[in-house]
């Protein structure tokens, strides 16, 4: 999957399409084009997802945490629900991550004691539609991204070729198990419909108002989302784009911690990209000087310079400043190692269930094999 060879320089009028980048059924894939289609949530039991701590709750602290279970709400009407429940201002309420709304969903939240009456509390959780599965003391806030991982098993169906195509999506799943999946930003990320792109255009052109503070978040998610999508899909197009190279930037597998690869690290960082024990990484945007260097750091800012030109490059330039938007990275293969399945030809259905780091999205493991309505 690697060589030793430098990542050719970018030509920008052929590897760099941002529309392509954020489309699901044209984005470059690992492991080819999608095999079939299918329908994914037909019913809200066809999606569950519960979050993986990692840890135990510490069974004491002044906050309470909550394993609560949701049908048909979002994340976000949950913690408006136990806002108003329990008189607990929103920015007190904690939780790792935002869970899908058509689905069956499992995650914690933590709330500070001192607004947090427990008798009031369970007797209106049936009224709200959640189930409470777990209640226990925790010393701090939870935050975004704090959980370990994030458990899933996913029905697909509606399959119309199931039984000719069985052995070949069988072969495919166990090639993303192997090796992974591109690890895109699910569609989510980028609004209904893609409005948010929209909206950067909007923001962007020139005496255009500064955004408000609550429309902060959302936009730069969606910029950055952007910028890493267009730096992937360009990486997948290319033989080279995806090896290692001086200046690529990588991450330990098992921690958050970067390095810069330089020539004489090449033939280690071969093997331990083989093993699975390190990842290469692309850019979340930030203001200041992105880490990495040479051609691997010229085909990361050819790719921001497309998608920032697109949306109003100066304006969005002097917001990240503004704003104080830090760099960061992001793996750009992730791993489902658990990744097992199950294909029922009678009901022209697969089942799938496996394990995903924070910020991972099931929606682009499944692309890399069916494509879904």
């Amino acid at each position: 999957m690697h060589n030793q060879n430098e990542a050719q320089a970018p030509d920008k009028s052929v590897l760099f399409d941002i529309e392509r980048a954020v489309d699901p059924a044209r984005r470059h894939r690992l492991h080819g084009g999608a095999l079939t289609t299918g329908v994914l949530k037909a019913t809200e039991d066809d999606f569950f997802v519960e979050e993986v701590l990692g840890f135990k709750p510490d069974g004491q602290g002044n906050h309470w945490a909550l394993f609560i279970e949701k049908r048909g709400l979002t994340t976000a009407r949950v913690v408006d629900w136990l806002s108003q429940t329990t008189g607990t201002p929103r920015r007190d309420i904690g939780l790792c991550g935002q869970k899908d709304r058509q689905a069956i969903t499992r995650q914690w939240f933590t709330l500070p004691i001192e607004t947090f009456d427990l008798d009031t509390f369970a007797a209106q959780t049936p009224l709200a539609g959640i189930r409470v599965l777990d209640i226990t003391r925790h010393g701090k806030k939870l935050r975004p991204g704090s959980h370990q991982a994030n458990r899933f098993v996913i029905k697909i169906t509606d399959i119309p070729d199931l039984k000719v195509r069985k052995q070949q999506i069988s072969e495919r799943l166990e090639q993303i198990r192997i090796n992974g999946f591109a690890n895109y930003f699910g569609m989510q990320r980028y609004g209904f419909a893609g409005n948010n792109r929209e909206q950067l255009r909007h923001f962007g052109a020139p005496n255009s108002r500064a955004p408000k503070r609550n429309q902060r978040s959302w936009l730069l998610s969606s910029l950055r989302s952007w910028i890493f999508d267009t730096v992937l899909d360009s990486r997948l197009a290319t033989k080279q784009g995806m090896q290692a190279s001086p200046g690529a930037v990588c991450k330990h597998i098992d921690s958050n911690s970067r390095f810069v690869l330089e020539e004489n690290d090449l033939a280690d960082a071969e093997k331990r990209l083989a093993a699975r024990t390190l990842q290469l990484t692309g850019p979340l945007w930030g203001a200041s000087v992105q880490l990495g260097g040479g051609q691997s750091a010229e085909w990361e800012q050819a790719a921001a310079d497309c998608v920032l030109t697109a949306v109003g490059k100066t304006t969005w330039q002097k917001h990240l400043h503004n704003w104080k938007v830090e760099p960061d990275r992001r793996a750009l293969i992730a791993y489902a190692p658990d990744l097992s399945h199950q294909i029922n030809a009678q009901q022209a259905s697969l089942t799938l269930t496996f394990t995903l780091p924070p910020g991972s999205y099931a929606t682009e493991l499944i692309a890399e094999v069916i494509a879904v309505e």
